[in-house]
């Protein structure tokens, strides 16, 4: 069967210039050739007790097409069952990249913008992500969401350092997908969720084509994304080369970052695809260091560490093999490694504290995908396994020059993870009714090995840590959906996830703190039912109610039993999260079009509004936590947006996001910081993008933090990081 996905067409004059551009026509030739091609094979197929059997049609691929400019917005969720994926009745986002004005820099809070409730902790350098999800976990590198590009994790170790220190080119990114409560049953731990960069693959409709986008602003930005694509007898091609740098509005706030990217593409045999993929990441970033509260009040531009720097590189080599045994029958097998660095110089008094660790990783992931027939009913059935390996030597040094990268030796641990899981899920159906059972289950060994350590005395002080643990994980989830027809779904769904000890809670780094006792992996339970559809081009939406028992979370304690009353990492209470999340968007244009009986095609004007909103009520009730507010769980996060575009000449946004106060520990206190919460704010951000001459030349530009909104999102135990002001970019995009 043809399946042609139509996204974006010229309207009378195509585009600024006039005309459909060559590219379009040569998309709209291909469509009608594959079309015709469907149709013959179609009929010269035989009928079955007079009736097409669909099993004996040949499925050719998809085929996306570029469409009206009255369609802004595509589904906001992905279909039931995408590839080996089973994503019948759980709750998932999808945002398609170029729905939005061209996003430069990692300008991350406009990619999110269609994402309901996830929360950016921002920092203003290029050394990773801060995000958190309904409350649950530290922001802090992202620790309790997994994070993927192209379904391969980009963590330093996606068990015992869940950090993320890679910022994904926006530029490289074709969408984003995340995935609620079920991630843990398609991927793996982290109690937030999952979210998936999922980046572009080599052009097919031309033999080479080229693009070049250089954007300059404010505090000295500068940015460079250069690419190749292209198809050469049936081999498609990708490469990609990427800068970018800035000096920040506080004094040793700069960054710099030098990465790239290519994929190769063979098409072995009808069914059969193999990729090659590298990729290629370095940042140089400084930190101008925390402020408490009164000195933010005083100066937000303080500096008040000059030298302290952070240093992350990863190579990553990976191979994917796609097989189509027959229609409904595939395989998708990954295997990917590699070396990740992390290197930080930090003040302490008036010397630093030199660390660096080591990541030497691979893993492994296959997922099958099979239909099934109970009776006439279509059933289908996925099932896989991961496996993943890490060593991780990690070290420090103390110098006597807060500037120099060198010094004595502190001490010196060995680390390693050995992770696997095995997983299934099966879609009975039955008319509009679905049930998906899904089981997984996950293994894990951590060793720890501290060589030496010379803050701890010889005598009086704790042991060396030597830590070997094993634990087996059993995960269960059940998903119920409701097909409602003309494109509306109710959906339900109850599973569970987890948090695994790490590195950092296991072992101890910092004098006066000794190892976990038996510290247990943290549980989760998600509970969500909702109503979801796209009942018509003009209209998309996504509501449900959401519960997450989160039990066994790690808290930091003081062991006042203990001589020396030394601190210690342990399962410290459970967390109830509750709330409703919805979202809704609108193809205004398209509507009053269709009101009006016109061909939406025709549009020359497109005007699309979306807007989404999570309200969260969160509360530790048990535990040495207990009655207490989880950190980072604002009461509403809600986000708003307004998208125009003219012909296929202009598209404008503007998009807001209004977050409610919130604490920013979880024991709802002002420590050394001098302040309890994050206040509220809001911040709206303006994106144009003008096409000057066809699809060749584009200029763009916009202004963040439009209104110059005076906040932070970020406080840590050390203080609290300014958000930017009011600050602009420009730049032009060539492609031929």
């Amino acid at each position: 069967m043809m399946h042609v996905r139509v996204l974006e067409r010229g309207g009378p004059s195509g585009s600024c210039a006039g005309g459909v551009t060559a590219r379009g026509r040569a998309r709209v030739d291909h469509v009608i050739g594959c079309v015709a091609l469907a149709t013959a094979v179609a009929m010269a197929q035989p009928a079955v007790d007079g009736a097409w059997d669909d099993r004996a049609v040949q499925r050719l691929p998809l085929v996306v097409v570029r469409a009206s400019p009255a369609e802004i917005l595509a589904r906001p969720f992905l279909q039931d069952i995408d590839s080996e994926r089973m994503l019948v009745a759980k709750k998932n986002t999808v945002t398609e990249i170029d729905a939005l004005p061209e996003i430069p820099a990692d300008q991350y809070r406009r990619a999110f913008a269609l994402t309901p409730g996830l929360l950016v902790s921002e920092i203003n350098v290029a050394r990773g992500m801060n995000i958190n999800y309904r409350g649950i976990g530290d922001p802090h590198e992202s620790q309790d969401m997994l994070t993927l590009k192209d379904g391969i994790p980009l963590s330093l170790d996606i068990v015992g350092d869940p950090m993320v220190y890679v910022n994904v080119p926006i530029e490289s990114v074709d969408r984003i997908e995340f995935f609620r409560g079920g991630a843990a049953l398609l991927y793996g731990p982290q109690p937030s969720g999952a979210l998936n960069y999922v980046t572009r693959q080599p052009d097919t409709d031309t033999p080479f084509r080229f693009r070049s986008r250089q954007t300059a602003g404010s505090y000295g930005l500068y940015a460079t994304h250069d690419e190749v694509t292209g198809t050469v007898d049936g081999v498609g091609y990708l490469a990609e080369f990427y800068h970018r740098q800035a000096n920040g509005f506080r004094r040793n706030e700069d960054y710099v970052v030098w990465g790239g990217s290519t994929k190769m593409a063979f098409q072995l045999d009808q069914q059969t695809r193999l990729w090659l993929e590298f990729d290629a990441h370095e940042s140089d970033n400084g930190e101008p260091g925390r402020l408490s509260y009164e000195d933010y009040i005083i100066n937000r531009d303080h500096t008040s560490l000059r030298f302290d720097r952070v240093r992350v590189s990863r190579y990553t080599g990976a191979a994917v093999f796609e097989r189509e045994f027959q229609p409904g029958s595939s395989l998708t097998a990954k295997a990917w490694g590699g070396q990740a660095i992390r290197f930080s110089r930090r003040q302490s008094g008036t010397g630093n504290n030199i660390d660096e660790r080591k990541f030497n990783f691979g893993g492994a992931d296959a997922r099958l995908r099979h239909d099934w027939d109970i009776g006439d009913e279509p059933q289908t059935l996925t099932a896989g396994f991961t496996a993943y390996l890490s060593e991780s030597p990690q070290t420090r040094e103390r110098g006597a020059f807060p500037w120099r990268d060198e010094g004595l030796p502190v001490w010196d641990f060995n680390r390693w993870t050995k992770y696997g899981a095995v997983f299934a899920e099966n879609r009975f159906r039955w008319g509009p009714l679905s049930l998906v059972p899904s089981v997984r289950v996950e293994v894990i060994s951590q060793e720890v090995e501290e060589n030496f350590n010379t803050t701890v005395p010889e005598s009086g002080g704790r042991e060396l840590a030597d830590i070997d643990e094993l634990t087996a994980v059993p995960l269960v989830g059940f998903g119920v959906s409701l097909d409602l027809g003309a494109g509306n779904e109710l959906y339900a769904n109850v599973s569970q996830g987890y948090k695994p000890p790490t590195y950092s809670t296991l072992s101890p780094t910092q004098a006066n703190t000794i190892p976990s006792d038996g510290l247990e992996e943290a549980s989760a339970w998600y509970y969500e039912a909702g109503l979801r559809g796209a009942p018509s081009a003009w209209l998309a939406y996504d509501a449900s109610l959401f519960l997450v028992d989160y039990d066994d979370q790690f808290s930091q304690v003081i062991r006042a039993d203990l001589p020396g009353a030394p601190s210690q990492w342990v399962n410290g209470g459970r967390g109830i999260y509750k709330g409703l999340e919805c979202a809704l968007q609108m193809d205004v244009w398209a509507l009053g079009g269709a009101a009006r009986g016109l061909d939406p095609g025709r549009a020359v004007h497109g005007l699309a509004l979306f807007g989404n909103a999570s309200l969260l009520n969160a509360e530790f009730i048990s535990g040495i936590l207990e009655t207490n507010e989880p950190a980072f769980a604002p009461d509403y996060v809600v986000k708003l947006g307004v998208i125009y575009r003219f012909r296929e000449c202009i598209r404008a946004s503007l998009t807001g996001q209004f977050i409610e106060d919130h604490f920013w520990n979880d024991n709802n206190i002002a420590g050394t910081v001098g302040v309890t919460s994050i206040p509220g704010y809001s911040v709206w951000d303006l994106a144009v993008e003008w096409s000057v001459w066809q699809d060749v030349v584009q200029l763009i530009g916009g202004l963040n933090n439009l209104f110059d909104e005076d906040y932070y999102s970020r406080v840590r135990s050390d203080g609290i990081e300014p958000a930017v002001g009011r600050n602009w970019y420009a730049g032009i995009s060539v492609q031929f």
